[in-house]
């Protein structure tokens, strides 16, 4: 009895808390491909806030969703918030456009190459870009993120170590 009490039930306390965070709260996840660089790097890991219910998303924050049913792909998708419903996009000359103001987006590393919409976004929905505009797939291959497939929002860069901080 005394082996339940001191190791099998913390262990299975433990475990049930751990299940219960990962699948309510907060998850690690590793960044898949280049198309969030500079911000991301592939092989870093981030924790996402999965409490969005208290969680007011804005323009510029980092998202983890499930993709449109129309993109073939079994992972999640880790973009930046562009546009929020009502909101009008238009990329040109390789500037954004939000609402008719050109946008300074100081975490690109280069323009994108194209011009796109204009586009307005619907209710419950959101416009979202990687910051490596010429290599990434989003909103503008396959349109807007419903918020019902949104799995949290991107906090901190746990690792690298070299890398740790929250993110913007």
């Amino acid at each position: 009895m005394k082996i339940w009490k001191e190791w099998i039930m913390p262990l299975l306390v433990a475990l049930m808390i751990s299940l219960l965070m990962r699948g309510f709260v907060a998850e690690a996840r590793v960044i898949p491909s280049g198309s969030m660089i500079p911000t991301l790097q592939i092989s870093d890991r981030v924790i996402i806030n999965k409490v969005l219910a208290l969680t007011e998303l804005e323009r510029g924050d980092i998202v983890v969703f499930w993709p449109p049913d129309s993109v073939n792909q079994k992972y999640p998708f880790i973009k930046r918030i562009i546009g929020l419903p009502d909101d009008t996009i238009y990329l040109f000359g390789g500037d954004v456009y939000l609402n008719g103001e050109r946008q300074t987006e100081v975490y690109i590393n280069e323009a994108c190459w194209g011009d796109y919409g204009p586009v307005v976004v619907p209710d419950n929905k959101f416009f979202v870009l990687g910051d490596n505009r010429n290599d990434s797939m989003d909103s503008r291959s396959w349109g807007f993120v419903e918020q019902d497939k949104l799995l949290g929002k991107a906090e901190l860069i746990f690792w690298p170590l070299t890398r740790f901080g929250r993110l913007h």
